[in-house]
């Protein structure tokens, strides 16, 4: 359910899931995830504090910190990002993150470094291009996106228009 979008249904899968697994970490985690997309930041972090107490070696700091970051506190998302990175820094979602966090505290130019450090994993990252757009603008610096720009655009507008969102294919 939750991988089809339809979070509020999966919800229901995963209270059904837990009174016959209490203890089941990973149910826990992806209760978070839904919670965090239905925009239940609160309550998605208190499943990540749960899922963490039953099964310490699964990473939920990375999702808690994503949490953390929607509700404004930046300084302790930073922190949870820094854990994921340090687990595996060649995945893109942390830095992005972690940059979005950086960029929101006035931490320029390190937030650049984080973009530029997404672009290195994945030239074609959208979201890191106009994020790293707006920390060289905020910078002072030239803009240059070039090629890996048009690239992004042209994918976020094929994927936006094989959704059906025409508004968002333009």
């Amino acid at each position: 359910m939750a991988d089809q979008g339809n979070h509020a249904a999966a919800l229901d899968l995963y209270e059904q899931a837990l009174l016959l697994a209490p203890t089941d970490a990973i149910v826990w985690a992806n209760k978070g995830r839904s919670k965090e997309f239905l925009r239940e930041y609160d309550e998605a972090i208190e499943c990540y504090d749960r899922a963490a107490v039953l099964d310490p070696d699964l990473m939920v700091g990375p999702e808690k910190g994503r949490a953390f970051l929607h509700l404004g506190r930046f300084e302790e998302a930073i922190a949870l990002l820094d854990q994921g990175i340090k687990a595996d820094p060649d995945m893109p979602c942390f830095w992005q993150n972690k940059g979005t966090a950086l960029l929101a505290l006035d931490r320029t130019a390190e937030a650049l470094a984080c973009y530029e450090r997404v672009l290195t994993l994945q030239p074609d990252h959208f979201g890191a291009l106009r994020m790293k757009a707006q920390a060289q603008e905020k910078l002072g610096l030239p803009v240059d996106l070039g090629e890996a720009n048009l690239t992004a655009s042209i994918k976020q507008a094929r994927v936006a228009r094989e959704a059906g969102r025409f508004e968002d294919a333009f």
